[in-house]
Parts: C-alpha cells; sequence; structure tokens
C-alpha cells in the first residue's frame, strides 16, 4: 500500500453518487451524446407507454370477459325460469281462468242490466203517478 499524503486524510470530498456522476458525464458530454440518449428516452417512453397501453387492455379484456360470463349466467337464469313458467302455467289452465273471468263479466252485465231495468221502470212508475195526479 502507497503511503497517503497528509493532505489526502483532511479532504472532505464526499463519495459521488451515481446521478452526480451522470450529471458530470452529461454536462461534458457531445451533443451527439445527448442527442443520442434523447432518442434513447424518447423510445424509453414510448415503450412504456405502449406495455402501459398493453396493460390496459389486458384490464378491459378480462372485465369485459367476467361480463361475459355474467351475461351467460343471467341467460341460464332467464332460461330456468322460462321452463318453470312453461311447466307451471299450461293453455288448459288459462282457458278455464278466462271462462271464468267471460262467465263473471256477463253475470256482471246481467246484474247491471236488471238494475237499470228496475231503476228506469221505478221512474216511468214515479212519472206516470206525477203525470196522473196532474189535474187536466
Amino acid at each position: 500500500m502507497p503511503l497517503r499524503k497528509p493532505s489526502e486524510f483532511f479532504n472532505d470530498k464526499k463519495p459521488k453518487s451515481s446521478l452526480d456522476l451522470v450529471k458530470e458525464e452529461l454536462d461534458s458530454a457531445a451533443p451527439e451524446k445527448i442527442e443520442r440518449i434523447s432518442e434513447v428516452f424518447d423510445a424509453f417512453k414510448t415503450n412504456v407507454n405502449h406495455l402501459q397501453k398493453l396493460s390496459d387492455f389486458t384490464n378491459s379484456f378480462d372485465t369485459f370477459s367476467s361480463n361475459v360470463d355474467k351475461i351467460n349466467s343471467l341467460y341460464e337464469g332467464v332460461e330456468n325460469l322460462k321452463i318453470e313458467i312453461q311447466n307451471f302455467i299450461k293453455k288448459e289452465d288459462l282457458d278455464d281462468v278466462l271462462m271464468a273471468q267471460i262467465f263473471f263479466i256477463e253475470q256482471s252485465i246481467r246484474d247491471v242490466q236488471e238494475r237499470i231495468k228496475s231503476i228506469n221502470s221505478e221512474t216511468l212508475s214515479e212519472i206516470k203517478e206525477e203525470i196522473v195526479i196532474l189535474p187536466k
């Protein structure tokens, strides 16, 4: 080991960080080198953007895939409901219910007609009585 000068022991220089080294190199670099670094950095940024777009596409594709799965599950549920409804309600049952409603409506119409006839006949009777009472 070589002997050191006493001034070397009292040197306050801090070890340079990598950032300091890059700054020094950038300051002392030729313009061509700076342009090349700039081009490399631009290419790096472009590649990072491409990776981000690819990541976004992957995320949206995963979301799309999960939505397709949800739609398929919903479709299966609708199909099951359709089968249950078809088994639950038969055409004969619907015909029977429809006929019962028609009979009920016909009966209601007859009742209303009878009430109207009775009201009309009462009104006519009252009118006849009033006419008879009126002096001639």
